[in-house]
């Protein structure tokens, strides 16, 4: 028996002691107190390690998330925020990240589920890289918001696209935008479909269901979206979701439900602050992002459509 526990201990040490000298793939997920080390692949002993532990194939940490240069020392976690795309500008700077974390007042729906985004985000909204773009590029800011998303999760390793960028694209990938030189610069609005074209441009195989509402109100009486939200906010990883209609666009960021009594609440960053620098109290103050009820909030007498990237169907290798 000693001669079996040396040996295992033995095996035990070679295979997480010896290997630990060298960082191939360092990672730190925000809910671990530690950082994690991966050496192996996706062959024979990858398979073996999953079927062990009773996890899924589908990866749980993909190479986008990892440290790209992993000092030798110990540090803490909050450097992972430098491991986001930048382009070195000021503005950058000023950004907040879940700025939802501040709100000293929750949702309480009786008999809900409450659920939000996962991980980190930013908050984007009018003139935040010092662009003036109030009253057209409320849904540019929330498509930011939702890309703020993937660049944290490492999926996405471009810096953030301004407005004009996010134009080329759609003028290169949007059969209506097409031969539209002059879309370019100007000041048209884009929906859900756009950010669906953008997401896409950036996240090649991401799927997005776009959910039409003829009514704002079908977000207070029809249990099929608010059960559409609770699924989507519910996954180990939730990003934030676009919405637009009746001119505006706004970003959700988690919903509060009881499927069986149609009450519901949803978490909202609301764009259409605007301001250079982005004043933490301002924004709680003024409501600018916090829970809303539906039928205050959106109006019944516009349709609706969500864009919502879906997470569970896509494989970024």
């Amino acid at each position: 028996m000693d001669e079996v526990a040396i040996c295992f201990e033995e095996l035990l040490h070679a295979f997480f002691f010896d290997r630990v000298r060298e960082a191939k793939a360092v990672f730190w997920p925000p809910s671990l107190p530690h950082p994690l080390n991966i050496h192996y692949g996706v062959g024979e002993m990858r398979v073996a390690g999953h079927n062990a532990a009773l996890l899924p194939m589908r990866p749980l940490l993909h190479l986008g998330q990892r440290y790209k240069e992993w000092p030798m020392k110990i540090i803490v976690p909050t450097v992972l925020a430098a491991s986001v795309p930048r382009t070195g500008q000021s503005w950058e700077k000023n950004l907040i990240c879940n700025i939802h974390a501040h709100l000293s007042t929750n949702s309480v729906i009786s008999g809900g589920e409450k659920f939000v985004v996962s991980g980190a985000y930013e908050y984007y909204h009018y003139r935040v890289d010092g662009f003036k773009d109030d009253g057209w590029g409320c849904a540019y800011r929330s498509l930011q918001t939702i890309l703020s998303w993937f660049q944290h999760e490492g999926y996405m390793n471009e810096p953030m696209p301004d407005i004009r960028a996010i134009q080329n694209i759609l003028y290169a990938k949007d059969p209506e935008k097409m031969n539209r030189k002059e879309f370019i610069g100007s000041k048209e609005w884009i929906g859900s479909f756009e950010v669906m074209i953008v997401i896409q441009h950036f996240l090649p195989g991401m799927e997005c269901m776009i959910r039409r509402m003829e009514s704002g109100s079908d977000l207070e009486t029809d249990p099929s979206v608010q059960q559409t939200l609770v699924n989507h906010f519910r996954q180990k990883r939730a990003c934030p979701v676009m919405i637009g209609g009746s001119s505006y666009a706004h970003t959700i960021l988690g919903v509060d439900a009881n499927l069986a009594t149609m009450e519901a609440r949803y978490l909202v960053a609301d764009p259409h602050y605007s301001s250079a620098e982005t004043s933490l109290k301002t924004v709680l103050k003024k409501g600018y992002v916090g829970w809303k009820e539906a039928g205050k909030f959106f109006e019944s007498n516009s349709w609706y459509n969500l864009c919502i990237p879906q997470l569970a169907t896509y494989d970024p290798r």
